[in-house]
């Protein structure tokens, strides 16, 4: 009954929320945000894994299906990528990268395609400094309809955000009035900080580096929009769960399939992968399966991937053996899984079409071969 799942990739921690990006920055014709993590810290000869979402401005929110293309650029050469055009259905990907230097690198990101419908390339570029703290930066918009009251105390989205010491903010207005973003409070005026001046719908504006405190900020056109800077020293440290520990020290990826497609950028293994953190990782229900789940898989699944590796004609087997698994698990992408019951319910649905595929078929068409003979 474990079929479907023996190649999703395990402990895998859940996409990452708009708000919770290092660095969010408009794309080139400021048709979608595009967030940025890195997970651990950028540091020479080790791997990270760049997060990275596609958000919907002016609703904070993920915008699912993108297709796009990743390079990492260091000194004007690439020392990742580009990656072939790959689609994400979920809006978020996990691309794991091997920075083999100190200094700074550029992350060059393509988007060709939303909701299946190609659009202009767009272009945006994310710096980074491996071997350095990074500084981050926040993105903040203008609410919809913020220009009449009733939008508080969120007529800036989102209305608080913490940077580091020498990070900057960007204003983004893509509500159809003119707002300014401007420090200080309705009740004491601007205190000269920062002052965006009139800023258009479709316009932003980045403050310059701010340094450790707190920083109100008000628009002088709609003063009830009001909001909070906070910058720090350092950042909260996020816990990070046990078992996405043993996740990083494991490996933490689909191995299997890994091995059998060549790497972890293949389309196949991004889809289990999505498929995971976007799916089975949304209910209580998927993330206790998974748990469980995990023990078994990596009791076997290190020395199935070795043998692949060792073994050509077994890694095309293996892989001629995922494709109807694979093909099942796209039914997931075409329903919406809102509670348990309806995790349950499709979770078991794909299971019973596996074990169909898998063994059944087989059993009849070899009885049938069998009574064909004995005639």
């Amino acid at each position: 009954m474990l079929v479907p799942l023996l190649t999703t990739p395990a402990f895998g921690a859940a996409p990452l929320l708009p708000e919770d990006y290092e660095q969010v920055i408009p794309s080139e014709n400021g048709t979608l945000n595009i967030g940025l993590s890195i997970d651990p810290p950028a540091k020479a000869n080790e791997v990270s894994k760049l997060h990275i979402g596609w958000i919907k401005p002016g609703f904070n929110k993920i915008q699912q299906h993108i297709d796009y293309k990743i390079t990492v650029i260091k000194d004007g050469q690439n020392i990742f990528g580009p990656i072939s055009l790959t689609h994400t259905s979920v809006g978020t990907v996990k691309i794991p990268v091997e920075f083999t230097s100190n200094g700074e690198h550029q992350v060059k990101i393509e988007m060709e395609g939303i909701l299946f419908q190609p659009i202009p390339l767009e272009t945006t570029y994310f710096t980074i400094n491996v071997g350095k703290v990074q500084i981050q930066n926040a993105i903040v918009e203008s609410a919809p309809g913020s220009s009449t009251p009733g939008c508080e105390p969120d007529c800036f989205v989102p209305s608080t955000v913490t940077i580091e010491n020498g990070g900057t903010v960007t204003f983004a207005n893509p509500d159809n009035a003119v707002h300014t973003s401007t420090s200080g409070t309705p009740a004491d005026g601007p205190n000269g900080i920062w002052n965006s001046g009139m800023v258009r719908s479709g316009s932003s504006f980045t403050t310059l580096a701010l340094e450790i405190g707190e920083y109100p900020y008000f628009c002088i056109v709609h003063p009830w929009m009001t909001g909070l800077v906070i910058v720090g020293n350092e950042l909260p440290q996020t816990e990070v769960p046990e078992t996405n520990q043993k996740n990083n020290e494991e490996g933490g990826g689909c191995l299997i399939a890994t091995a059998a497609f060549g790497s972890e950028m293949a389309p196949q293994v991004q889809f289990l992968r999505e498929i995971r953190d976007g799916t089975v990782m949304s209910t209580q229900s998927g993330t206790a399966f998974m748990t469980g789940f995990n023990q078994f898989y990596y009791s076997f699944s290190p020395a199935v991937a070795d043998y692949e590796r060792e073994n050509p004609i077994f890694k095309e087997a293996v892989k001629v053996t995922l494709t109807p698994m694979l093909t099942s698990l796209t039914l997931l992408n075409y329903v919406d899984i809102d509670s348990e019951s309806e995790m349950l319910g499709y979770g078991i649905g794909i299971i019973l079409l596996n074990i169909g595929m898998y063994f059944v078929v087989p059993a009849v068409l070899i009885i049938a071969i069998k009574k064909k003979f004995r005639k």
